[in-house]
């Protein structure tokens, strides 16, 4: 199986925030619509500042060799500003 590693990158702070793994890309997005349409928690910072959170990929893990590839350069899956009130 080849899960992806993703990573929520923070203009504010110029840092990427803790990664995390998805069997597809469709599911890490969902997962951060979900996170950007969050408004049960006053402190949720990418549905506050969505203009500053970018999706991206990271790299592939093959659960079978154990082998991790990192892309040369992360790729994008969108802005947050992107997400806004996307339905699931």
């Amino acid at each position: 199986m080849i899960l992806r590693m993703y990573s929520i990158y923070d203009s504010a702070v110029s840092a990427y925030l803790r990664p995390f793994w998805s069997d597809h890309k469709a599911n890490a997005i969902r997962a951060f619509i979900q996170m950007l349409n969050d408004k049960s928690t006053p402190d949720n910072m990418v549905a506050n500042h969505p203009d500053q959170f970018c999706l991206f990929e990271l790299g592939i893990f093959d659960t079978n060799s154990g082998a991790f590839v990192s892309h040369e350069n992360p790729l994008s899956c969108g802005m947050a500003l992107e997400y806004v009130n996307t339905k699931l």
